[in-house]
Formats: structure tokens, sequence, C-alpha cells
């Protein structure tokens, strides 16, 4: 991955909307061997497609507060959404149901 080299191979042959950032996000998860956050439907299928394992946001939030980092999911939410974050209702509430807050 060299940032002068412009968009990545998988950014110039993946799939439509798929930006840079993101392209480069997952092949350097797949350099790595990490997982990759991602919450965009067209990301995570271009992991899939790598082998790269993915978590959303709401997983993450859920596991924060399994391990302790944090005491409640929904006012992170709350916060997100403040700021633009786009989550469907039914996505929200199973979140707080995953997270034992609904």
């Amino acid at each position: 991955m060299d940032p002068r080299a412009g968009r990545s191979a998988i950014g110039r042959g993946g799939p439509p909307g798929l930006g840079p950032g993101e392209a480069e996000a997952i092949l350097l998860a797949e350099a790595l061997r990490l997982t990759l956050l991602a919450d965009d439907r067209r990301a995570r299928r271009a992991a899939a497609a790598r082998n790269v394992a993915c978590i959303g946001t709401g997983r993450l939030l859920i596991e924060a507060k399994r391990k302790g980092h944090l005491d409640r999911v929904a006012p992170v939410l709350d916060e997100l959404d403040a700021v633009g974050y786009r989550l469907s209702a039914p996505l929200r509430a199973r979140i707080l149901e995953l997270a034992d807050e609904g």
C-alpha cells in the first residue's frame, strides 16, 4: 500500500461506491489480519470477498459494554445520531436489545 500510488487495486476495481479510504482499510486489515470496522454494505461485501472479518459499530458498542468499557450503549447511539450517523429504527432497537437495554 503506497499512499503515493493513488487509488488501490481494490478501489479501482471494487464495487461502485467504495471509496479509496474504505479500500485501503480493507487492504490494511487483510495485510495485518485484523478485523475491519465497517458499516457500509459495499465495504463489508468487498471485505468478505477478500476473507477479511468485519464488525459494525453496533457490535463494537455491544462488545465494549460487555467488556466494561461502556456503561450503556444508548447514549452513544444518541451521540452518533446527533452528528449524522444513520441507523434505522429496527437496527437501533436490535442493538439495544443485544446490549440488554431494549
